[in-house]
């Protein structure tokens, strides 16, 4: 968000989300021209989270309606676990000397070796280090910190 922000502060356009009780809707509005638009929707969908009330799961489901929204308008992409098992060998590592980021990939490397990592946790992390993620490294890492606090 904070880019995309940035981005419209520089190219003078804003996105305005709505929500109905049936469908989900993003503006994307030239702030110069406001007539001119795009409209992005999406049906609305319910959640039913363990534990949660229903305020939560509208916020839920409003979170990620508004995350697809606006993958949709901006074309983002995110890798996920599917991405890791279609083996499309498309994929090319970036090549670092970032220090940092080395010692992130050893330190995720040795929480496989030692099982702490298992099953699609395991593959993420390894697509995390075949493609130098340095945010989700450090995010596998702080999952790590928490499960040894949980058992503790």
């Amino acid at each position: 968000m904070p880019k995309i922000n940035q981005l419209g502060k520089e190219l003078k356009f804003t996105c305005v989300i709505e929500f109905s009780s049936e469908l989900a809707k993003l503006s994307f509005i030239d702030l110069e021209k406001p007539e001119d638009k795009i409209i992005f929707t999406s049906p609305m969908s319910d959640a039913n989270l363990k534990g949660c009330h229903a305020v939560q799961n509208l916020g839920a489901v409003e979170t990620y309606i508004k995350r697809y929204l606006y993958q949709n308008c901006f074309e983002i992409v995110e890798a996920d676990v599917l991405d890791m098992t279609m083996g499309d060998g498309n994929r090319t590592p970036q090549h670092t000397d970032d220090k940092e980021l080395n010692k992130l990939k050893a330190d995720v490397q040795s929480a496989i070796n030692r099982g702490d990592l298992k099953g699609d946790f395991a593959k993420k992390a390894q697509f995390y280090m075949n493609n130098n993620d340095k945010i989700g490294l450090t995010k596998t890492m702080e999952y790590l910190l928490k499960q040894e606090e949980k058992s503790a």
